[in-house]
């Protein structure tokens, strides 16, 4: 006896089996012995019981040890059993069905129709009038109850059956070729009835709709030539959705139909879209309570996405226990339940998480039916059917162990190789234990088991071998595994388990142990090898480290030789450049002495022989200039140190201005120059300069090499390796060159004829230089040429996507002057004139140009004296920086500055950066006038601040030319700065006017300078408009210049009153009001003798933040000032006349000022002026007043402040006899008679509430 379920025992029978007894019912449940079941007691000879771990009944028997489960009972099964005459009669279940409280039907495949009594568990076959259904033998795959409590059978070859419930006439339906309205198909797989009464029968050809109404029958059958109708005509399911579509399981796919239209959409598997259907076999269709269509497949369970239209779906390695899936449920735990070839399967769809079951849990076998499976709509239970009968359960009952299995190491063997028997056997084995195995022992075998015996068969297996892997290895349900061939080393063999519901012991069991290598591998003996290879390698190492000392001290002495040699000559080609650079500069100061003054006598002399004379001499400088250039091109080709400024060049404009500019070469020849150049080729890309100096050179030495004939210029375009360029040529009939010469005359100073006696003379870097310049635009060069009958010169150039747009190319060819290019030696002595003066008077002096000229060497400055000796200039010299700076801050203003750039104690660059600190390029434009002609030199004078740059020598013609324009440039901006000063584009970070844009805006600390005239309304009154207008303009003329004088500028002249901005000081606006307030008093004393009227100004400053900027719009644009700081300026000004004084600052103002001593000032308080919510500390500085008025504020200062203390006091009494003290003293002090008015008032009407002694301005 042993105690069983709660309240029940079970008593073990000698010959009576296992019986559990209920002692409150006084029954009991009999297990016995069944021939032919593996799952029954192995005999009913029953002597012992245990009840162990995990709810297991241990039975010892006659006849072996059994183990019964309490949870086997979980799932209840139903099969036939002759013994028992209230069990079903057939085992092969294929549909089941529950439409009545209490009764379950059940369809067999033998044809038999079984009904269950759900209490009494009695099956009983179905007749009707005396004859049962099953008379055909037909398996019943469909059953169905009708809404008429009838019940709709669906046979495989008989047809579809009707039992009515009580009353009515049972029915029959067989396919009928001769009718329309027959069924389509004896083979019935499917069937539905839906909420209007309609039965839908799915067969083995095509979907039926049946009408009871009428008895007929329509049928959707597939049509190839139909996308829409029926993928495939075999129905295994039908299942109506609660948004009233039918789904159709068949062969084809997954059909949805939509009754009102009849068409069909489909669902087919994609084999190149994993998110399709599965697999097109399918079995079954549901619908969960949330809304989810489930589908069941012969490979896998799929869940449709509605919205993509798409699948998820479910396999073997995702859980399932088979990919073939027969029938869906869902339970009250909205679990998916899935019966499949291979066992049941109860799907969690929140972890997506499978827990399987099979004959061991207690079902009817591994395989399950298409079509046997049922959900109670009364209760919880579900019903699933197969070959051996069918189960019910309750899916809340179904309790799963939890609990992780014990894992234990039982055996390990060791085997030797080519040895059957183990050399050694192990069974007890402990966890803390270290096993030693020889290395001959190293075949092992591990036996293993999970404590788990409620579902042996179902336990699973995973190991580790950490030495061998770090990986766990899956052993299904297998207990033992094999290494051959361990090598020697130290493992641990680890196993882990799981018990039949899948719940694993991940700790498991673990053994160590060592597979002891052979002697020779052993740890001495390896340090012995070791200790004999580090020997060898040390002899080797040093033997090969003293050969490799010996040959590395070798290559290192031919290195340093080498170095030194190459140092050498590297310092030696830095020091060839450097002198190279230097005699350049050298030579070209004097040269510019040679060709300038010679170019100005030969401006002024008349006779034509001295001409001639002095033509020569400026043709001879030139051509020394011309070499010095192609030496230093030279220089800095071969230094890569040339860059090119590239843009759109128009070939044929480029080709006339070469052709022109050489044409007084040609004269005593019988040459002619032709432009074959087509005006509609593309541009190149290029450098306007110094593709002019290839031309140049190229049209110069053909020139001097052809006698008559012509020399012609052409261009074409071409292609080279698929790239498009255009291909530039220059022919001439001349001499012709040698074959042999055709290669070497472009390298460094080869010539064609290199003999002491040759013809024409020259460097030989002509062509070397032309070839690298077109080599640096990435083109090529190349010559081909004849004895006798010419030579043509070649070379390449990149075609431009651009437009031209330099200004040789966007002007007229008439109007480009014929200027002889420095590269080119002229034999002639004409000269175009151009620019030889300005096209107005002498004039007076004020109106002559002032020009600066800065450089040390006298012979520059008597050039730059003889190309402006016309009188229209006014010369100051400067020999050195610091001179030119005397004259820059002591004189008046220059018009243009000439710089040189290489002076002793300070350079032209500093000389520049210094004029730039004080005026902007648009104020004072500087020329630099020097030999550095370098491109960095010439980029880094203009970028600091340099207008124009002009390299020694130069024409004359160029140099006046420069001169008009920047003269022109600087009147022009000269005139716009008196709408817009020149601080104001500073303040903006402009240097000239046509640079500002509309919205430019700077924020800047200033001081605000606002004078306004006394009483100008009255004044204005007694005259006319025009002598108003010259008044007004006669009094700003006065005080304008004031203002400028002392770093400030007039912002705005508002009628009467100045607007003018001070950055840098107040000092400096303060003073500015002072001589204003002076200058004033000389004026009034010229108004006196003309017995004109005294005019008094008043002056307000303020210092803070300012708003400079640019607004307007498009069309009209305005300077303008916005900022509190100019209101408060005007308000300050406006109280001058309130307290009397001639000049207010604020208190912003003063406390900027670092040397207030230097200035007799006095506080008048703090005041409340309109429009602002902050008091202004206000001050009067009297040092504008006449000089009595200022001697006796002075001396009266210390009363005048002890009687605004007591003021401010509040002791008015005191504060009135103070006042009245300095009034005595000081009679004209208009500022203490509106004090003791003050003072009077509160005597006679009283303190006002909340005095503080601040002053309340409410008027301007």
């Amino acid at each position: 006896i042993c105690e069983g379920p709660p309240g029940q025992l079970w008593i073990g029978a000698y010959g009576g089996g296992l019986n559990l007894f209920n002692p409150e019912t006084g029954k009991f449940k009999h297990y016995q012995y069944q021939p032919g079941s593996p799952y029954s007691l192995s005999n009913d000879g029953v002597k012992a019981l245990y009840k162990g771990r995990e709810g297991l009944l241990w039975i010892g028997t006659t006849n072996g040890l059994n183990v019964l489960s309490s949870r086997s009972s979980q799932f209840q099964l139903y099969l036939s059993d002759p013994e028992n005459r209230n069990g079903p009669s057939s085992n092969a279940v294929w549909s089941i069905h529950q439409y009545q409280p209490g009764l379950l039907w059940v369809g067999a495949f033998n044809g038999v129709l079984h009904q269950l009594d759900l209490a009494t568990g009695v099956f009983q076959d179905v007749a009707y009038k005396g004859s049962t259904i099953n008379s055909v033998e037909s398996p019943i795959y469909a059953l169905w109850g009708s809404r008429k409590g009838g019940l709709w059978v669906g046979t495989f070859g008989d047809g579809l059956h009707y039992l009515p419930n009580r009353q009515g006439e049972a029915l029959h339906f067989r396919y009928k070729a001769d009718s329309t309205y027959s069924i389509s198909s004896d083979a019935i797989l499917s069937l539905y009835e839906d909420a209007t009464g309609i039965l839908w029968v799915g067969t083995h050809n095509g979907l039926n709709r049946y009408d009871p109404a009428n008895g007929r029958f329509r049928l959707f059958i597939n049509d190839p030539n139909d996308p829409e109708s029926l993928s495939d005509n075999v129905i295994w399911d039908i299942m109506e959705s609660r948004d009233g579509h039918l789904w159709l399981a068949t062969n084809g796919g997954l059909n949805r139909f939509d009754r009102e239209s009849g068409r069909f959409r489909h669902y087919l598997h994609d084999p190149s879209n994993p998110r399709s259907l599965s697999y097109n076999a399918v079995r079954s269709v549901y619908e969960d309570s949330r809304g989810r269509i489930w589908v069941g497949t012969r490979d896998g369970l799929n869940r449709l996405l509605p919205e993509e239209e798409t699948f998820v779906s479910y396999h073997t390695e995702d859980g399932l226990p088979s990919d073939i899936v027969y029938g869906i449920l869902e339970d009250a735990k909205e679990q998916i339940w899935v019966s499949t070839s291979r066992g049941l399967s109860c799907l969690d769809p929140n972890t997506e998480r499978f827990l399987n079951f099979d004959v061991q849990d207690g079902l009817q076998s591994s395989s399950f039916n298409v079509g046997a499976y049922c959900k109670s709509p009364f209760t919880d239970r579900l019903f699933f059917g197969g070959d051996n009968g069918f189960n019910a359960f309750r899916p809340e009952d179904i309790r799963v162990d939890s609990v992780p299995p014990p894992v234990a190491i039982t055996a390990i063997q060791a085997f030797r190789a080519g040895e059957q028997k183990p050399s050694r056997l192990i069974r007890a084995i402990s966890r803390d234990e270290e096993l030693r195995f020889s290395y001959r022992d190293n075949i092992l075998t591990f036996e293993f088991a999970a404590l788990s015996f409620a579902k042996p068969a179902k336990n699973r297996y995973a190991y580790r071998m950490e030495g061998l892997s770090d990986h766990w290895v899956a052993m299904g349900g297998e207990h033992k595994v094999t290494f051959t061939n361990l090598s020697p080393g130290a493992y641990t063999f680890r196993i882990k388990g799981s018990n039949g519901d899948g719940v694993w012991n991940e700790e498991g069991a673990a053994v160590r142990f060592i597979i002891v290598p052979p002697w020779w591998q052993s740890l001495w003996a390896k340090g012995l090898y070791l200790l004999m290879l580090s020997a060898i390698l040390w002899l080797i190492y040093r033997w090969r480290t003293r050969a490799q000392r010996r040959r590395i001290r070798w290559q290192q002495k031919e290195l340093d030789r080498e170095k030194q040699v190459s140092e050498r000559l590297r310092q030696i080609d830095r020091l060839k450049d450097q002198f190279l650079a230097n005699t350049s500069h050298e030579l070209r100061t004097p040269l510019q002495g040679i060709i300038g003054l010679s170019e100005g006598l030969h401006h002024r002399l008349e006779d034509p022989e001295s001409r001639e004379d002095l033509s020569m001499v400026i043709s001879s400088g030139k051509r020394l200039n011309s070499l010095i250039n192609d030496i230093l091109d030279f220089s800095k080709l071969k230094n890569f140190d040339l860059e090119l400024n590239c843009k759109a060049v128009e070939l044929h404009v480029l080709a006339e201005i070469v052709l022109r500019n050489n044409r007084p070469l040609i004269r005593g020849k019988k040459l002619q120059l032709i432009n074959s150049v087509p005006d509609g080729l593309p541009t190149a890309e290029g450098d306007e300069n110094r593709l002019q100096q290839v031309l140049y050179n190229l049209i110069g030495n053909a020139i001097k090499f052809t006698e008559q004939g012509h020399i012609r210029i052409g261009a074409r375009e071409t292609e080279v390796s698929g790239r498009k360029l255009l291909e530039m040529f220059v022919e001439d009939t001349g001499a012709g060159i040698p074959q042999e010469k055709q290669e070497i005359i472009f390298q460094e100073f080869e010539q064609g004829d290199g003999s002491t006696t040759r013809e024409f003379s020259g460097t030989g870097l002509g062509l070397s230089i032309s070839k690298r310049l077109v080599e640096l635009h990435g083109g090529s060069m190349w010559v081909k040429s004849e004895i006798g009958k010419g030579s043509t010169f070649f070379f390449t150039l990149p075609i431009s996507g651009e437009k031209a747009s330099s200004a040789l190319t966007s002007r007229p060819l008439a109007a480009l002057s014929p200027v002889t290019p420095a590269s080119v030696e002229t034999t002639d002595g004409e000269r175009t004139e151009g620019a030889s003066g300005f096209h107005h008077g002498a004039g007076n002096e004020a109106d002559r140009i002032r020009i600066l000229v800065v450089d040390d060497e006298p012979v520059n400055q008597q050039v730059l004296k003889n190309h402006l000796s016309s009188g229209f200039y006014e010369l100051v010299q400067a020999m050195n920086g610091e001179e030119a700076m005397r004259h820059l801050e002591s004189s008046r203003p220059f018009d243009l500055v000439l710089l040189d750039v290489m002076m002793p104690r300070m350079s032209g660059y500093e000389v520049c950066h210094k004029i730039r600190e004080k005026h902007l390029p648009s104020e004072l434009p500087v020329i630099m006038v020097t030999a550095k002609n370098q491109v960095e030199d010439l980029v880094q004078g203009l970028s600091l601040g340099a207008n124009d740059y002009l390299a020694k020598p130069f024409s004359r013609e160029e140099f006046l030319a420069r001169i008009q324009t920047h003269i022109d440039l600087h009147r022009i901006f000269d005139v716009t700065g008196r709408f817009i000063p020149n601080e104001f584009l500073r303040s903006l970070g402009r240097q000239r006017i046509t640079e500002v844009e509309l919205g430019d805006f700077a924020e800047r600390e200033v001081t605000v300078l606002f004078s306004d005239i006394r009483d100008y309304t009255t004044l204005s009154e007694s005259m006319t408009p025009e002598q108003n207008y010259r008044f007004v303009n006669a009094f700003h003329g006065r005080l304008g210049p004031i203002i400028v004088k002392n770093h400030g500028f007039v912002n705005q002249y508002l009628g009467d009153a100045i607007m003018s901005i001070f950055p840098e000081n107040p000092v400096d606006a303060l003073r500015a009001a002072i001589e204003m307030q002076q200058a004033l008093r000389t004026y009034n004393v010229e108004r006196h003798a003309k017995g004109r009227a005294p005019i008094r100004i008043g002056a307000g400053l303020h210092s803070g933040s300012l708003i400079m900027g640019i607004i307007g719009d498009r069309k009209r644009m305005d300077a303008a000032t916005i900022s509190d700081t100019v209101n408060t300026a005007s308000r300050i000004e406006s109280l001058t006349k309130h307290y009397g004084a001639s000049i207010l600052l604020s208190g912003d103002s003063l406390d900027k000022i670092t040397d207030k001593e230097a200035f007799n000032l006095r506080s008048l308080g703090q005041v409340l002026v309109k429009g602002k919510r902050e008091t202004v500390g206000i001050y009067e500085c009297f040092d504008g007043d006449p000089p009595s008025l200022i001697e006796h504020k002075r001396v009266t200062l210390p009363k005048f402040q002890a009687a605004r203390e007591h003021y401010l006091a509040g002791n008015f009494r005191e504060a009135m006899d103070t006042f009245e003290e300095v009034l005595r003293a000081n009679p004209d002090d208009t500022t203490v008679e509106l004090f003791l008015n003050r003072i009077a008032y509160i005597l006679t009407h009283g303190k006002p509430e909340g005095w503080t002694g601040v002053e309340m301005m409410e008027k301007k």
